[in-house]
């Protein structure tokens, strides 16, 4: 079934995880109202339609998983006030378009997939972070550019 729109009444949510089931339907956009959302989990259902743009309320997050569902459209730029994110991943979705500029923003950023539909070039923010998919002529150095001399994780361990 799909998911109900008053779960936006749960202000206070803190963690939403309804991974692995058959949810169908968009994602309700009054779910922006989960201002104290840390942890969304939304992996393999049958969700469908864009990322509401006021999911970028969720100034708080750390994880957006939401891989293998049926979710298009472009990723908001209001995503980019997720200043804490950690972890995200929409892999497996019909997204498209290109990386939004405002994940300049996303400095805590340890994992991203974006899938085959998202386009990740050198002009992108995230150019040579750990990143899928990286683009083929990306360096190091254009990191730096795009993200005002920011350092590169060490993967070397």
């Amino acid at each position: 079934g799909s998911l109900p729109t008053d779960m936006a009444a749960l202000i206070q949510l803190e963690e939403f995880d309804i991974g692995y089931n058959l949810f169908s339907g968009s994602l309700p956009k009054n779910l922006g109202n989960w201002t104290s959302l840390l942890w969304f989990d939304a992996t393999l259902n049958f969700l469908t339609g864009s990322l509401p743009p006021t999911f970028g309320e969720w100034t708080d997050l750390e994880a957006f998983y939401a891989p293998d569902n049926e979710l298009t459209g472009s990723l908001p730029e209001s995503i980019g006030q997720w200043s804490n994110i950690r972890y995200f991943s929409v892999e497996y979705t019909l997204i498209s378009g290109s990386i939004p500029q405002s994940v300049v923003n996303w400095t805590q950023l340890e994992e991203a997939y974006f899938g085959e539909g998202i386009q990740n070039d050198t002009e992108s923010p995230l150019c040579g972070i750990g990143v899928s998919p990286q683009p083929t002529n990306c360096t190091s150095d254009a990191l730096c550019s795009c993200c005002n001399n920011c350092s590169l994780p060490d993967y070397s361990a």
